[in-house]
Order: C-alpha cells, then sequence, then structure tokens
C-alpha cells in the first residue's frame, strides 16, 4: 500500500468496537497494522475480537458514565500511548415518532450519540494539544444528518444532526492545532442488527428498488472511507461530511 495511505503502527481508539461497524473496523484497521485500542461495554466480545485483532487492547467500558471518560482516555495514553486517530462509533437509536418520544429516550439516544462523543474528542484533544501532537477524529453519523426521513427515530435523526455540527464547531476550533475532525454518514446498512427486520417486513426489496445501485450497502462499503480519514491522505481535509449511501441522497428516499 501506498505510504500516503499507511496506517501501521497508528495508535486508533474505536468506540462501540464489540459488534456490528466497530468490530469490522477493528479487524480491518488491524489487518492493515493499526494498533487498535477496542472500547465497548462488553468485555466477552472484546476478549473474542481481540483474537482477531494483531496487536490491539481492549478497555471494557460505559461510554454512558461521562464523568469517567477523562480517565479512560488518561489510562489509554499512559497504557498504550497517545492516540492518533479516534472512531466515534458507539451509538443508540430510539425509535419513537415526535410525539411519543419520552423524555428518557431523548437523553438516552443524546447521551451516548452526542455526548459521549464530544467528552470522547474533547479529552483526546486534550491529550494531543498538550503533548503538541497532530490527531484525527473520525464520527460516524447518518444521513438522517441531513433529511429526517427515519420512520420514527426522531432522537436518533437529532442526535446526528447533532454529531454533524460537532463535527464542523470541533473542525474549526482544532484545526490550529493540527487536529482533523471528520464525519462519515452511512445510508441504509445491512448489519447483524437489522438483518431480520429488513428480510421479514419487505423494507429490503423496497428500499432495493428505490435506491439507484440497486442494493443496500454493506460494512464493507465503509472500509474505504475509513482508511482515508485515518491515514496522512486526510491531513487537510476537516470539518468534512461523507455520504456513503448508494445514492439514497439523490433519489430522496
Amino acid at each position: 500500500m501506498h505510504e500516503i495511505l499507511s496506517i501501521k503502527d497508528k495508535i486508533i481508539i474505536v468506540t462501540g468496537a464489540s459488534s456490528g461497524f466497530g468490530a469490522e473496523f477493528c479487524k480491518f484497521l488491524a489487518m492493515h497494522g493499526a494498533r487498535v485500542v477496542m472500547v465497548a461495554r462488553r468485555k466477552a466480545e472484546l476478549l473474542q475480537l481481540q483474537k482477531q485483532c494483531a496487536g490491539s487492547e481492549i478497555y471494557p467500558f460505559d461510554l454512558y458514565k461521562l464523568g469517567d471518560i477523562p480517565q479512560l482516555v488518561a489510562s489509554i495514553v499512559d497504557g498504550v500511548g497517545l492516540p492518533d486517530v479516534l472512531i466515534n462509533n458507539a451509538g443508540t437509536v430510539g425509535r419513537s415518532k415526535a410525539l411519543d418520544t419520552t423524555t428518557d429516550e431523548w437523553h438516552r439516544v443524546m447521551e451516548l450519540n452526542a455526548n459521549a462523543l464530544r467528552v470522547m474528542s474533547t479529552e483526546v484533544a486534550r491529550h494531543a494539544i498538550n503533548a503538541g501532537r497532530p490527531c484525527k477524529i473520525v464520527n460516524i453519523a447518518s444521513t438522517m444528518a441531513f433529511r429526517g426521513i427515519a420512520k420514527g427515530s426522531v432522537s436518533y435523526t437529532a442526535s446526528k444532526a447533532v454529531v454533524k455540527r460537532l463535527t464542523e464547531v470541533m473542525a474549526h476550533d482544532w484545526g490550529q492545532y493540527g487536529i482533523t475532525v471528520n464525519a462519515i454518514c452511512p445510508g441504509f446498512i445491512k448489519t447483524n442488527l437489522n438483518r431480520e427486520y429488513l428480510e421479514t417486513t419487505g423494507r429490503e426489496q423496497e428500499l432495493i428498488t428505490q435506491l439507484p445501485l440497486r442494493r443496500l450497502g454493506q460494512i464493507s462499503d465503509l472500509l474505504g472511507m475509513v482508511l482515508l480519514l485515518c491515514s496522512p491522505a486526510s491531513d487537510w481535509i476537516t470539518g468534512s461530511s461523507y455520504i456513503i449511501d448508494g445514492g439514497q441522497s439523490v433519489a430522496g428516499i
């Protein structure tokens, strides 16, 4: 691989690492020589994943404990080293429509999708700034950040719009320190979490007929952008949100 895309020996934190996007990101990054630091609540799943990720470290942690995040990041810096990249992947969903969204659901989704992301980013940036070192932050947002078209999911849609705006503000504020902040905004990606719903409700075929590329996305469709934003090839890219959606946006779905 060309040096400009190399992530060999880069220390990359991935939150929400135990399943879904996060687990696949970890395996991909480790395969390309990164030192992956995997953060998630489920220790058993992390231990299994670690076997597939050479040179990786695990940090079982509940990101809802916002007050403990500074210590988490400090322990990673002390135990592994200053992160070169933070991938804020951890997230959750809300399924209620506007009139039915409870305050509890709203806070549950915002706390993880937006607040934990903000605190993780701030702490990693703080360590980088204090050390006089550049770093990269990659936020996993959603096409919902651009258009509120989810069937229900008011809290989720709003939280991803917050992620997009946080990406822009942090990029503006921290650019002077050599910190880049960008977001990846996936469209309809088929995962183990939504596979049964998509296949049993007919929603998959409905979407396929509407998407210009005539298929749902796979997690592998995101990996090229992940590599770009973690590598030196993105050194002059910041504040951007990249839509990867098989043409969903242009189709107005």
